[in-house]
């Protein structure tokens, strides 16, 4: 959802920030993404195997903290994190977030905990 409130803001040209952050800490929340300073190391993997779902809610977290510009180091944290989580060898992490000219539309298959 967040990712279509972004999209809904590129094309009217609006802010949607805070519904944003609101849904990806909601994500973080139920996901129990992992501290952003663990990253690298065997404690940041999530313990089930979900790591493109949280690599993808923590990159589009990531890309709202980045906007705010008193918020820019935790953006850098969590991008680093989304990119050490990301496994996917199809795609990359920037082709479903939308920031390439891939036009790619993520589909989260809760059912097996996928990104497809």
């Amino acid at each position: 959802m967040a990712l279509m409130y972004r999209r809904k803001a590129i094309e009217e040209k609006s802010s949607s920030l805070v519904v944003q952050e609101g849904l990806y800490n909601k994500v973080a929340k139920i996901l129990k993404f992992p501290a952003a300073e663990s990253e690298g190391t065997d404690a940041a993997a999530p313990s089930v195997k979900r790591n493109d779902i949280v690599a993808l809610a923590s990159g589009g977290l990531a890309e709202v903290l980045n906007v705010q510009e008193n918020r820019r180091s935790e953006g850098e944290k969590m991008k680093k994190l989304s990119e050490s989580l990301w496994k996917n060898s199809r795609m990359s992490l920037d082709d479903f977030l939308g920031n390439t000219e891939a036009n790619i539309s993520p589909v989260v298959d809760a059912r097996i905990s996928r990104l497809l």
